[in-house]
């Protein structure tokens, strides 16, 4: 689509999906501590192999991976990440490739999980919508332990507290989702803002933006999934600006474009919000870029700049952040 060195996004692409098969490997140690109410099964060391669509070369990559004794899968994002910046498909600094997949991914052997995770310096992500699902729910603290519900009252990801309150819900969990398109409109909505936050998120980090230690921001870190799912869908004024740079496009037009898109998927802010970001709007028309610098002095109007975070929950306060490589960017 565009390149890292900041060239303007001049066209995008939607490749024809790969596909993977799986083979199995050897016991290695457990790789997730218990809390005595499940027995963790054990991790087997296996591999994948994935191969491109004819049209796009035919070539097959091997990817790690590791597989549960309950058979859960999850890809190690780092295999990954390196067939695709070695897969003939990439166009080396004239493109971006980013990979979607509704496969769990990890990094280390303790992660719970990875969402997704963006190198910069190669110009490729990999992204997985696996724990995006609103039915999904799962451990705090096992990577294995999780299923779907039927008709869910909430899109609360994890198990409740207490082991007899997990019993009675484990009890009631399916081990494969409904289908997207079986979802109510709500639910079918909620996986669209989560899945398209990641997306941008690590579409920014491709672009060269770190995450956002100043406001409450689509570029904030997360660690864990409510965390994640607790960010908003707009930049900070910090973030905006160095966008709005980069790829020099009009403030408020680009709203308006936006504000029409979130109507048409749904509510997917508060009340409070849209009324701020009309405000927004008002604000800037018809100045546009030439505001941009007013940003910072509007920025209370607009968000939340309390510093107070949420304590993840046991066992995944550090499941996203990866150490292969410290040029890397994880969502």
């Amino acid at each position: 689509s565009s390149s890292s060195s900041g060239r303007k996004l001049s066209a995008t692409r939607l490749l024809e999906p790969a596909t993977l098969s799986f083979r199995g490997g050897s016991p290695t140690t457990r790789v997730q501590g218990g809390n005595g109410d499940v027995e963790s099964p054990f991790s087997f060391a296996t591999q994948a192999t994935v191969t491109w669509p004819a049209s796009l070369g035919g070539s097959t990559t091997t990817l790690k991976c590791r597989r549960s004794s309950t058979g859960c899968l999850a890809l190690r994002v780092g295999s990954l990440l390196e067939a695709l910046a070695t897969t003939t498909i990439y166009g080396g600094d004239e493109s971006l490739l980013v990979a979607l997949t509704t496969m769990d991914l990890y990094s280390k052997a303790s992660d719970l999980f990875v969402a997704g995770y963006a190198d910069a310096s190669r110009g490729v992500a990999a992204l997985s919508f696996f724990r995006y699902h609103p039915h999904l729910r799962c451990s705090p603290d096992r990577w294995f332990d999780r299923g779907y519900l039927a008709t869910p009252r909430t899109f609360d990801p994890y198990y409740p507290d207490g082991a007899a309150a997990r019993s009675r819900l484990r009890a009631k969990l399916e081990p494969r989702p409904l289908p997207l398109r079986s979802l109510s409109s709500n639910a079918r909505a909620e996986f669209l803002l989560r899945a398209s936050k990641l997306l941008v998120h690590e579409l920014m980090h491709l672009d060269g933006l770190d995450h956002c230690t100043f406001f409450h921001c689509l570029m904030n870190g997360s660690g864990h999934l409510r965390e994640d799912f607790a960010a908003p869908v707009h930049l900070c004024p910090v973030d905006l600006r160095k966008l709005a740079w980069r790829l020099d496009f009009d403030v408020a037009t680009r709203y308006e474009a936006l504000d029409r898109v979130f109507a048409r998927w749904g509510r997917h802010e508060s009340d409070a919000e849209r009324r701020q970001l009309r405000l927004f709007l008002a604000d800037l028309a018809p100045t546009g870029t030439s505001a941009i610098g007013r940003l910072h002095s509007k920025k209370d109007d607009l968000l939340d700049v309390s510093s107070d975070e949420e304590e993840p929950p046991p066992g995944e306060s550090s499941s996203s952040f990866l150490d292969d490589d410290d040029d890397d960017e994880e969502g």
